[in-house]
């Protein structure tokens, strides 16, 4: 795989080293940049890996800002709720006893 790599690079670098010492004599059409464009998208990823974490890289930098804004709402609702159990446990005590101690035989 290495080898077609450096094949590949070998190849880019010759036409590149050719183009730009021929730049002065050559006269670009029109649509020169949608066809090398073109081209360029049908080459494809030129770096692949076997590395599962650089594979899901890309999802986890697009799921980054909902989970940011997910925490932060999150985060907000749990100050904002006032959520006290020993409150709770108190509150039930004083609204109907007799249906806390029979909580309390059946747990």
């Amino acid at each position: 795989m290495k080898v077609v790599k450096k094949v590949n690079r070998d190849r880019i670098r010759k036409a590149l080293r050719a183009v730009y010492y021929e730049k002065e004599k050559v006269e670009l059409a029109g649509d020169w940049q949608s066809r090398v464009m073109g081209q360029i998208q049908t080459l494809g990823p030129l770096n692949l890996t076997g590395n599962y974490f650089e594979l899901f890289e890309h999802l986890l930098w697009r799921l980054a800002p909902a989970v940011c804004v997910l925490v932060f709402v999150l985060s907000i609702a749990l100050f904002s709720i006032d959520f006290v159990p020993a409150y709770e446990i108190a509150g039930w005590l004083t609204e109907d006893p007799a249906e806390f101690s029979l909580l309390e035989l059946f747990s």
